[in-house]
């Protein structure tokens, strides 16, 4: 490969303190925004912070499972969970930790957002279209206000891609072990992103300009290092637990409400009108259509940074027809319980943003007046900015005053977790918030049975069984069943008749219900 003007970097005064202020803008409106209530606590993020406590404490890196018991962790990646360890042993708790995190990660994501475009094309306005498309959108500020994986997914997406582009345009071979190395750190928070690994490896056989065998063993090397520690942490996984992922081949194929719904949440990013799904469609078709078309164009020219900037649009966009096809396949035949929303569909969104601020940054005339990049941000501003902005801060500000998740103002003015912490520490309690009760008040909770497997789309086979052995349990002294839904009270009142079979309500609160044997007397 030739040497490229991007083997070494020089960011000007006023645009180092532009990048500065940016990350502290987005650290500090995180920070703020979750200094009533905390940062949001979501039902995966029980399993990441159960993790990180356990590894923090100096134990296996396990999830707290119904009765305090530690089960190895193998349905989320490693990444976050090791990161939040590692800053709870600094800050001395794990939620106090994920906020720190999240604030630190929304800051620098809003900075790596508008430099990979400002350092690839040259242009410092398409890196700032960049910033506000990805740090305006409600689905990547929802992304940061809770303590989950994606902020580390999108970080190690976005250094990754631009790595690999700038090695693509002849940088030192320094940059495609960066992008391998980034690459496999996104993987390993979110196992999502092994979409970069094929996305790496066609955009390398695609646009590199070395001859086809060397751009091939290039291929060849970035899959190798980019699945190996994915490669291992599943050995690892299989020898401790029995199972790479925790998912079983089934078969839950997806329908037309699904690419209906699809269409719905990437509308909505851009307006808020519902027109037909056929239109909506064929207007995203058309997006992709022209992007690619116009990033190819552009990825060969002689002008090294129009080539770059192209080169990193393509990448994404590689990474954006194959990012809908992976979650429908895992969605039809792996976890029935993948969503289609906001938050699984944020990369799709981050590779969109990526791309038309690269088309942006790459429109012809070159010039030193930055039209395109005006007319861009203008129309931006215009068209998607109030809406955009409105959402964001609508998130904001519901995190600010209610809280998010399991540390909302609801749950923390829970008479029902309120009772819950004058039982006796060796009462034994089932409920159908166990692991919720085990995260907030560290004690141990048995989670009700399930009847159906949300994941395998299939009925369980040991609810009976589970079923059996809640009733024995709570025939002892001091056992009681708590039915509980602070966000929703009315389904406190509302528990399945299989589980309250031989006891009855002791104790009605305002988001609960305790059920116990009437040999048991009144709870405290």
């Amino acid at each position: 490969m030739v040497a490229s003007s991007h083997s070494s970097f020089r960011i000007p005064t006023l645009a180092a303190l532009w990048y500065l202020g940016l990350f502290l803008f987005g650290a500090g409106l995180i920070l703020y925004a979750s200094s009533s209530w905390g940062i949001g606590v979501r039902v995966d993020s029980l399993s990441y912070l159960t993790a990180a406590r356990s590894l923090a404490e100096g134990k296996c890196l396990c999830w707290l499972g119904s009765g305090l018991e530690l089960k190895p962790l193998v349905h989320f990646g490693p990444a976050y969970p090791i990161l939040l360890a590692a800053v709870a042993r600094a800050v001395g708790d794990t939620v106090a930790a994920a906020r720190l995190i999240s604030a630190l990660l929304y800051g620098a994501n809003l900075v790596v957002a508008g430099l990979a475009i400002h350092l690839l094309t040259g242009r410092f306005l398409a890196g700032v279209l960049c910033t506000f498309l990805v740090g305006a959108s409600p689905a990547i500020v929802q992304a940061h206000d809770s303590a989950m994986s994606e902020p580390v997914n999108f970080l190690m997406l976005m250094a990754g891609m631009g790595a690999l582009a700038l090695y693509l345009r002849g940088a030192r071979r320094f940059y495609l072990f960066l992008a391998i190395g980034f690459s496999a750190l996104a993987v390993l928070a979110r196992y999502a992103g092994a979409v970069v690994i094929p996305a790496g490896v066609l955009g390398i056989l695609a646009l590199s300009p070395a001859r086809r065998k060397l751009a091939g063993r290039d291929a060849a090397l970035f899959a190798a290092g980019a699945s190996l520690p994915f490669v291992v942490w599943t050995l690892r996984n299989i020898v401790v637990a029995g199972t790479a992922t925790n998912r079983v081949l089934g078969s839950h194929p997806i329908t037309g409400d699904d690419a209906r719904k699809f269409l719905e949440v990437v509308t909505a990013w851009m307006t808020s009108a519902k027109p037909s799904h056929w239109l909506e469609g064929f207007v995203l078709g058309l997006i992709l259509t022209g992007l690619s078309w116009l990033l190819w164009r552009r990825c060969r020219s002689s002008d090294d940074h129009v080539a770059a900037g192209a080169v990193l649009g393509l990448l994404w966009l590689i990474f954006a027809f194959l990012y809908i096809p992976y979650l429908a396949f895992s969605r039809s035949f792996l976890d029935a319980k993948i969503p289609i929303d906001d938050r699984m569909l944020s990369p799709f969104y981050l590779a969109l943003a990526f791309a038309v601020s690269s088309a942006v940054a790459v429109v012809p005339p070159r010039s030193y007046w930055p039209w395109p990049e005006l007319v861009g941000i203008g129309g931006v501003l215009l068209l998607l900015g109030p809406r955009m902005l409105t959402g964001s801060a609508g998130v904001l500000s519901h995190l600010r005053t209610e809280g998010v998740g399991f540390t909302d103002r609801a749950w923390q003015a829970s008479s029902s977790i309120d009772w819950l912490r004058r039982l006796p520490p060796d009462a034994t309690v089932y409920s159908n918030k166990a692991h919720v009760i085990q995260l907030l008040l560290e004690r141990a909770a048995f989670q009700l049975p399930e009847r159906y497997d949300e994941v395998k789309a299939l009925p369980r086979s040991d609810f009976e069984q589970g079923l059996a052995v809640m009733r024995s349990d709570l025939q002892r002294p001091d056992s009681y069943l708590l039915y509980l839904d602070p966000d929703n009270p009315a389904a406190s009142r509302k528990a399945a008749d299989q589980f309250t079979v031989g006891l009855v309500p002791i104790l009605i609160m305002s988001d609960g219900v305790v059920f116990a044997t009437s040999t048991n007397g009144p709870s405290p």
